[in-house]
């Protein structure tokens, strides 16, 4: 008898000292996958979906990573920051500052915001993306990890198909772009695109052009910001969208917002999508 006792306490013995020697990377390991088992069971209200109604672009930017003086006068403007839970501006439930886990799904404001601006003409539509990010990373050595880095992706569902999985093609992808502009991944000939670091070192502009032909009036978009703050770590700290509410939102269409594309007879004034009131002006 005593033999058995021996026999089976000696796994609970070791199980015991591995859970006392490893209980922070054990405990983190456990929140984690109660947080995550809570806001899937009971997802939060992140506020309607995203409406836009685009500018008209009575003369094509050019793409080269600069916002020049008129460019973008007649574009819709979005601000989006994720200093909260709510739209405009939602980080995925992982994103969080490097080793602090109390600010899941929170990004401060200092850290990174971004303003996005959208117009089109009758061939193309038009995206700028202007983020400020206090700590820039863009050593991505491959381009399957340009989205682990100091990066931009714009996801357009042109049909409107809204589907599950998105086409990969010239009406549904997700482009990412580094925003040095040295590397892009999954932009077809269809796409062109330009970004460069703000020369005072304070964040980066991406510049995006699609061909639009054949589009719908109505179209999905996202815009989805990733920020890396530790180029040793290797992985992004944080991601969050315009409209999307998930890492996963890369892929499915349906958690993309709306934008209403233009007229040649819209007006060429901005069309502002409020910051939210919480944020510094």
């Amino acid at each position: 008898m005593k033999k058995r006792l021996v026999v089976f306490g000696l796994p609970i013995l070791i199980i015991l000292v591995l859970v006392i020697v490893n209980h922070e990377e054990i405990s983190a390991g456990l929140e984690e996958g109660v947080l995550n088992v809570l806001e899937a069971a009971f997802p939060p209200d992140f506020g309607p979906v995203q409406e836009l109604e685009s500018g008209w672009a009575v003369v094509a930017p050019t793409l080269d990573g600069i916002l020049s003086d008129g460019e973008w006068a007649g574009a819709a403007v979005v601000e989006i920051d994720a200093t909260d839970k709510s739209r405009p501006g939602v980080a995925s439930g992982n994103s969080n500052t490097v080793n602090l886990r109390e600010t899941r799904g929170i990004i401060p404001y200092s850290s990174n915001h971004a303003t996005v601006y959208f117009m089109n003409d009758a061939n193309n539509i038009y995206v700028a993306v202007d983020v400020t990010d206090d700590i820039l990373d863009f050593a991505a050595d491959r381009d399957d990890t340009i989205w682990q880095k100091d990066s931009v992706e714009i996801r357009v569902d042109g049909n409107f198909s809204r589907r599950w999985s998105k086409e990969d093609n010239r009406f549904g992808g997700s482009p990412i772009i580094l925003g040095d502009g040295k590397r892009v991944r999954n932009a077809g000939p269809y796409i062109e695109s330009a970004a460069a670091a703000k020369p005072d070192g304070s964040g980066y502009v991406v510049e995006v052009r699609w061909d639009s032909k054949d589009f719908a009036e109505t179209i999905g978009f996202d815009v989805a910001i990733n920020d890396s703050d530790d180029p040793k770590i290797g992985n992004r700290h944080a991601q969050y969208y315009w409209n999307g509410r998930e890492d996963g939102g890369w892929t499915n269409e349906r958690e993309w917002g709306v934008v209403h594309l233009a007229g040649e007879t819209a007006s060429t004034g901005p069309s502002v999508n409020s910051p939210k009131a919480d944020s510094p002006e």
